[in-house]
């Protein structure tokens, strides 16, 4: 399977959260967190109330669903 298609999946498992608040790994121990606005030319938009944070779809390693109901972009301990 090439890596391209590995995006394109990616993409699509992603396009099936959206709306909803997910964690993001994008490295070893560097996850981010927030309400997934949806996917767009690679690229995952993620909200809180206050920034949108731009991650590039070849970079995320895994992704789930929140726990938490408040919760902000950035990096999670």
């Amino acid at each position: 399977m090439n890596i391209l298609a590995n995006f394109k999946e990616m993409e699509e498992i992603l396009k099936k959260f959206e709306g909803t608040r997910i964690d993001v790994n994008c490295a070893n121990g560097v996850w981010f967190r927030g309400e997934n606005v949806g996917v767009d030319d690679a690229v995952l938009q993620l909200r809180d109330d206050e920034r949108v944070i731009y991650i590039a779809v070849r970079r995320i390693i895994a992704i789930s669903e929140s726990g938490e109901s408040n919760t902000r972009p950035g990096f999670v301990s």
